[in-house]
């Protein structure tokens, strides 16, 4: 009730006997179920005993059992599959901080979609750490086969160089391991036992049956990296963990640098399945990068007031409350949730701190973050790097794409690297050079500056797999992850703005093992001319892709005016005969439609499906295309004076090109199948277009069509990426023959 008073929202702390110590307690039933439950290290072992740089941070594990936890809520006792588990920001904790954790369930027509959120006691919005598909599991697991003969070796936590465990962890009793996976037997302490009977899924227990195969890496990458939890394909819980159990790992094959993906096998010692985990995927970071998002945010510590109301006390228990005090005999009562002791500590310290604060801080602000080791170029870059992340501490291997960078940073990123060093580089730099020093190297050898010591002697350079783009021909095709060699890749065509970058989180979430590469638009660097119409991009893009699989089958896909490409595309392999296994559009026009303007009467009436915060932001949208058109034509005055284009006017010379490639475009019938992801919030041409966008005009074959949550930019985002996610992982399924066929509306 203060809390509320004051503003801000009371943490929910149920006291059921029976609830859950990760899930909480339920406060909304609508569209499936909400669950509430306070955080803190002091309470909770899993928090407790796993820390990084002394912090601690929930296991990716424990999502794992929250996700279970509310299946066994919503549907007692049935085995579970969860799909698509995608890992977003570590939640890390002060050592004696809270978080109120939110675990969100919405209907979906083929189970719950799942979230986890969060926020500390002084934070404005939740933060999302972790999303999936979840629902009923109807099948069944094989049992184990028989280990294979071969010398034990005792047990060794891979990662304890990196990580803080507690004795929870120490459960790997002896393991085999070979070229290719590995064996374990998983041994929980026997003074832990009483965990199972709150967690089926032991957070630490599966925490090591599932990375013991990190051993397999190479040890120098282990000895430099923590290994994180990325994504993990398909989950299938099928009986609780017992305290001991077998566990298979096997290392999938044509794993990136600093990435490693196992298929895991789980069953009791006397081969009875208890899970499976699919395509479970780890990439390697520095250990500091895990917890310095958080102190970025973290920019100052919580007032003694704002300390208590987070722990305040919530409206539901006013009623018990009141009747207790009336009941009670004293005429003068204090209520808190907080020992008066505690109390009288926290507000004797509050003095103290602000005292020394002042002179604190004043060494603090003089260089935040800065990292000695840095020479000049990686120093200015990651100045940058802190200004348009929020990061405060960059090292020399930190990943922009780690610490949260996407197309609008990139594009700012490179305008600053331009004026403070006379240097063009494409954005697509940053899929050969993602780290600091990689990037800052690139940047000093196109700038010709010398970033060795004075007071060292030359070296020879050490040997590197970055390939300066200034050395080689530019090529549309972008290799945003090379993936197994035994899978078919998955060829992406970029928007109207033409580079690829908004495809990263794409290829990440798809996993390791999917090869994954992005066509990017000539033009893209800001100096070669764009082609001019979608025949020509679609002839260049054929060629490109031949050179990674010359024979196919294809697996094309597109973004916006790259569904058209992408068409085209199919449409040009088909004729030399190639087979053409997936077409997948995302949120694309027609050209018939784009060509069809509404009347004004239709414009009214096709606003009825606007949504309320859709149609506050046409505004905004029309202030947006203003600024567009400008940038537009300060780009053709600097064509027109034969400059190169910046980054941040290529996207929309790009864009008006296609306009103009389109307008001329007119496509064949195509003959086969085309899968479409539309948004569900539209502008007035794409309303008027009707259910496939207008490609019943053009395709023969079947349209499926999938409806992704957002408009037509902000499906690229939460909560619509991961629905975008999910739909091109059950196409790429169905082409493969595996279970999850998509049921998507047929048009």
């Amino acid at each position: 009730m203060a809390a509320r008073a004051y503003g801000r929202n009371a943490p929910a702390q149920g006291s059921a006997d029976d609830e859950h110590p990760l899930l909480g307690v339920q406060v909304d039933d609508s569209d499936g179920a909400v669950f509430e439950a306070s955080y803190s290290p002091r309470h909770l072992w899993v928090l407790k005993e796993h820390a990084v740089g002394g912090r601690p941070v929930l296991p990716g594990t424990a999502y794992i059992e929250i996700a279970r936890a509310a299946m066994n809520s919503l549907h007692p006792a049935v085995p579970v599959e969860i799909r698509a588990l995608s890992f977003e920001e570590a939640m890390v904790f002060d050592a004696h901080g809270t978080r109120l954790v939110r675990t969100e369930m919405r209907k979906t027509a083929d189970g719950y979609d799942f979230l986890v959120r969060s926020r500390g006691p002084l934070d404005e919005h939740w933060l999302e750490h972790a999303r999936a598909q979840v629902g009923t599991f109807g099948g069944s697991l094989p049992a184990a086969s028989p280990v294979r003969g071969g010398a034990w070796r005792a047990g060794e936590i891979p990662q304890a160089q990196a990580v803080q465990f507690g004795a929870r962890w120490s459960n790997i009793a002896r393991m085999q391991l070979d070229a290719d996976g590995g064996v374990a037997e998983i041994v929980l302490p026997e003074k832990f036992a009483d965990d199972l009977a709150d967690y089926a899924v032991h957070p630490a227990l599966t925490d090591m049956a599932a990375t013991f195969g990190l051993h397999l890496v190479d040890a120098a990458e282990r000895r430099d990296n923590l290994f994180v939890p990325l994504s993990i394909e398909r989950i299938r819980l099928v009986a609780p963990m017992p305290r001991q159990s077998l566990s298979r790992v096997v290392r999938r094959k044509g794993s990136r640098e600093r990435m490693a993906s196992f298929d895991v096998t789980l069953h009791t010692p006397d081969g009875l399945p208890v899970a499976s985990f699919e395509g479970f995927t780890l990439r390697g970071v520095n250990p500091d990068a895990v917890s310095r998002q958080e102190r970025a945010r973290a920019r100052r510590e919580p007032t003694v007031a704002e300390a208590m109301l987070a722990s305040g006390i919530r409206s539901e228990d006013a009623p018990a409350l009141f009747e207790r005090i009336l009941q009670g005999a004293s005429r003068d009562v204090v209520v808190s949730s907080i020992a008066i002791a505690d109390l009288r500590h926290a507000m004797d310290g509050a003095h103290a701190k602000s005292a020394t604060r002042k002179s604190v801080d004043s060494v603090g602000d003089a260089d935040p973050g800065r990292n000695e080791a840095l020479n000049e170029v990686e120093g200015a870059i990651a100045d940058a790097w802190r200004e348009l992340l929020g990061v405060d501490e960059i090292a020399r291997d930190d990943d922009f794409f780690a610490l949260g960078g996407h197309s609008l940073a990139a594009v700012r990123l490179f305008a600053k690297i331009r004026k403070h060093f006379a240097v063009d580089l494409p954005l697509a730099t940053l899929f050969q050079a993602p780290t600091l020093g990689g990037l800052a190297a690139m940047v000093a050898q196109h700038a010709g500056l010398d970033t060795t010591p004075a007071t060292d002697a030359p070296k020879k350079p050490a040997a590197s797999n970055v390939i300066p783009l200034g050395n080689r021909v530019w090529s549309p095709l972008v290799a945003i992850c090379r993936g197994n060699p035994e899978r078919r890749p998955l060829f992406c065509v970029h928007g109207a703005g033409g580079n690829v970058l908004n495809f990263k989180v794409l290829s990440d979430r798809l996993g390791a093992d999917q090869p994954f590469y992005g066509l990017q638009a000539q033009g893209a660097d800001g100096r070669l001319p764009a082609l001019s119409t979608i025949e020509k991009m679609a002839a260049q893009y054929v060629d490109a892709i031949r050179t990674v699989d010359p024979a196919g089958p294809y697996r094309l896909a597109g973004y916006s005016a790259g569904g058209m490409i992408a068409l085209e595309m199919a449409q040009q392999l088909r004729r030399d005969g190639a087979k053409i296994d997936l077409v997948a559009m995302i949120d694309t026009l027609s050209p018939a439609a784009s060509a069809r303007n509404p009347s004004l009467l239709q414009k009214v009436w096709l606003m009825r499906h606007w949504s309320l915060k859709f149609l506050l932001d046409w505004p905004g949208r029309r202030q947006r295309g203003k600024q567009m058109q400008a940038n537009y034509t300060l780009a053709l005055e600097k064509l027109s004076r034969g400059e190169p284009l910046p980054p941040e006017l290529v996207e929309h010379h790009l864009f008006r090109n296609f306009v103009t490639a389109q307008a001329q475009y007119r496509p064949e019938i195509y003959e086969g199948d085309v899968v479409l992801f539309k948004a569900t919030e539209s502008e007035m041409q794409y309303l008027n277009a009707g259910a496939t966008l207008g490609w019943e005009e053009h395709v023969k074959g079947e349209i499926r069509v999938t409806t992704i949550a957002g408009s037509h930019f902000s499906m690229m985002a939460e909560p619509g990426v991961s629905e975008l996610i999910e739909g091109l992982r059950r196409e790429l399924n169905r082409i493969d023959h595996k279970p999850g066929a998509p049921k998507t509306r047929v048009a």
